[in-house]
C-alpha cells in the first residue's frame, strides 16, 4: 500500500520549492501533492495529463 503522507506538503514549503514540486510531477516521481495550511488539507496539485 502506498504511503500518502509523502505527498503532503505545507503551503510555505510549496512556495519555497515550487520548481522541485513541478519537476516531480512532470517526471512522474509523484502522482500528486496535497497542500496543507495551518495543519488543514487545502488543495491538491495534479499533473495536467
Amino acid at each position: 500500500m502506498k504511503n500518502f503522507k509523502d505527498e503532503i506538503i505545507s503551503a510555505s514549503d510549496m512556495a519555497r520549492g515550487f520548481s522541485g514540486v513541478l519537476n516531480d510531477l512532470i517526471s512522474y516521481t509523484k502522482d500528486r501533492f496535497v497542500i496543507s495550511k495551518n495543519n488543514k488539507l487545502e488543495a491538491v496539485v495534479l499533473p495536467i495529463e
